[in-house]
């Protein structure tokens, strides 16, 4: 028997458990345009190990023969691979210490003298990163009365996630690419939903939305159409300096590209803090918990639309865009779950669960 379940990514963690009970040694993740696992994985006691199966120019060259392909940029490339791991949190940014250290200095400040309260400010990239997601642990240790978070409006516009959904022609083409035929029927649950970039550009707005519902924010006005200016990353800039000015604010704009920190360089009341993007080890990945793993399986999914699970007991599809996905199930991080293969004791028991949470919420 098949089963079909929408689960929230916190429901993962009772794959995890099941796995991790039952002595499971090795969970396989494959993707639809790789022949072989692209992750294979050791689930320990609350944490995990993570290898990486292919280097760069093998997955390059691999998914190389489908350029031909109208729907080409659909199938992620590998800077997506790094993508996800460091929106999981496992991959950290490497000088991620030395800037915890300039923000706890800051926070001792004196604003009674004088001295201007302190916030945080992340470019459009950080946010596609899910940097608050990942990085709440130590944000939550900053004093709540002298740091808090300040947004341009225009990096909600570089977030738009309404350009491309995907039509019947692009899921024909990607379903050609796709080399393992158990992917092939669930491509028609795609119709309609976010393509690839828009996805991402999502997750990126989802976490600009959870800043603003979870943090002490500041959102920050447009500029008046004569202040504003031909780039992008000059009007987010320059609405952070007007902030600096106006509201008296240190702000600390955090960001991973370069570019964007030299323009901010110089200006009073902006500290720009350029975040090192770190390279992937040659050794498997570590895990620190498995809230990490569950952002690493819900981001995974999300990217490449659909991944498979694969353990010597049970074979799962999870499914991270599908047709009719709300607003709220991109909020709430929801999948779609397909047991793939006769269901285990553990997957019954799994299911039940799920089953007792929503009549838990349909009667609370």
């Amino acid at each position: 028997m098949k089963a079909e379940l929408t689960v929230s990514r916190w429901d993962l963690f009772t794959i995890f458990n099941s796995i991790y009970r039952n002595k499971i040694k090795q969970v396989k993740i494959l993707v639809p345009y790789l022949k072989y696992p692209l992750f294979e994985i050791a689930v320990q006691q609350n944490r995990a190990q993570i290898k990486l199966n292919y280097k760069q120019h093998e997955y390059n060259k691999e998914i190389e023969q489908y350029r031909f392909l109208r729907a080409f940029q659909e199938i992620p490339d590998f800077s997506s691979v790094k993508e996800v791991i460091i929106q999981s949190g496992i991959l950290e940014y490497s000088n991620l210490t030395e800037l915890l250290a300039e923000l706890h200095r800051a926070c001792q400040w004196d604003y009674i003298k004088g001295e201007r309260p302190v916030y945080m400010a992340l470019d459009t990239n950080l946010m596609r990163d899910r940097f608050y997601s990942t990085q709440h642990a130590w944000l939550e240790t900053l004093p709540q009365n002298k740091t808090g978070f300040s947004i341009s409006p225009y990096i909600k516009g570089e977030l738009d996630f309404t350009r491309c959904k995907y039509k019947q022609g692009y899921l024909s083409q990607l379903k050609k690419a796709c080399v393992h035929p158990v992917f092939h029927n669930y491509y028609t649950k795609f119709f309609n939903q976010n393509c690839l970039n828009e996805r991402k550009r999502r997750l990126g707005y989802l976490e600009f939305e959870k800043v603003h519902r979870l943090q002490w924010v500041i959102m920050l006005p447009t500029l008046d159409e004569d202040e504003l200016q031909e780039n992008g990353d000059q009007n987010i800039i320059l609405n952070y300096q007007k902030a600096a000015e106006d509201r008296n604010l240190n702000v600390f704009l955090l960001s991973r590209d370069s570019d964007f920190i030299a323009r901010a360089e110089g200006i009073v009341g902006i500290h720009p803090f350029l975040l090192e993007t770190p390279a992937l080890p040659d050794s498997p990945l570590l895990t620190k918990d498995w809230y990490q793993l569950s952002q690493f399986f819900y981001c995974m999914a999300v990217h490449f639309g659909m991944i498979r699970v694969e353990t010597q007991l049970s074979k799962m599809i999870l499914l991270g865009i599908w047709s009719g996905k709300k607003p709220g199930d991109w909020k709430k991080e929801n999948l779609i779950l397909h047991f793939d293969t006769t269901q285990t004791v553990a997957e019954k028991l799994f299911i039940q669960l799920v089953k007792l949470r929503e009549l838990k919420w349909e009667y609370e």
